[in-house]
């Protein structure tokens, strides 16, 4: 089946900005963060480990993950300027 037919919405937010990037499909809104982009590979790592160790991941804890991953890419950036 179609990731829409089982209720999930494709998050452009969350997807590469390459014209060969995959859609990211999610099964709320709420999880498609504006300007998390850069992080959103290690994001959606982050989450598999979480599924796959039988973890459900609210929408406000994967918020705070991807708060957490954009600021340490922020240190990560100043440092090395």
């Amino acid at each position: 089946k179609h990731m829409a037919d089982q209720g999930y919405q494709s998050c452009k937010l969350l997807s590469g900005a390459a014209l060969h990037d995959p859609n990211i499909w999610v099964r709320s809104s709420e999880y498609c963060l504006r300007n998390r982009s850069t992080v959103s590979i290690d994001l959606l790592v982050w989450a598999k480990d979480q599924a796959e160790q039988g973890n459900q991941i609210s929408v406000v804890d994967f918020q705070k993950k991807a708060d957490e991953l954009l600021h340490i890419r922020e240190q990560r950036l100043r440092i090395s300027r």
